[in-house]
């Protein structure tokens, strides 16, 4: 897993520095990025602001879907636990025999079993749209023109 640390100096000026991590899961990656950030802090004047863990080993979904296009996408719209909305745009909607899955006519079935369980990482899970902010619902969606 590689971890980016960034920081900034006592002038203000952004610095960051890359670690690789051997561990073969997230969770010992973050067990171990948390013990290196206590050490570090210990020995370094900088001020630690953010890191990003990622993992280049572990493919989800290796294989494509025959007949997806990176240039098509589709926009979910969620309302915000503060009243705002937010658009969140997926590249590439699946499809089957060149036919979108869970688009007819431009419009996104917010109700198909695979769109809901992604919008539910932002409603019922621990994923965010907008910092600090929790959606509350899918109210529409649509393909990209």
């Amino acid at each position: 897993m590689l971890i980016t640390l960034s920081a900034f100096d006592g002038q203000g000026r952004n610095a960051s520095k890359d670690y690789q991590d051997t561990s073969t899961t997230v969770a010992a990656s973050i067990t171990n990025m948390t013990a290196l950030l206590t050490d570090l802090a210990a020995i370094s004047g900088l001020g630690w602001s953010s890191y990003n863990l990622v993992s280049k080993n572990a493919a989800v979904n290796a294989v494509a879907d025959a007949g997806v296009n990176k240039d098509e996408a589709m926009w979910l719209i969620f309302a915000m636990a503060d009243g705002s909305q937010v658009a969140h745009r997926v590249p590439a909607p699946a499809k089957t025999a060149g036919i979108f899955d869970f688009i007819v006519g431009g419009i996104v079935d917010i109700t198909d079993a695979n769109v809901v369980a992604y919008a539910d990482n932002f409603i019922t899970g621990n994923m965010r749209l907008k910092p600090g902010v929790a959606a509350t619902a899918l109210v529409r969606g649509y393909l990209e023109k």
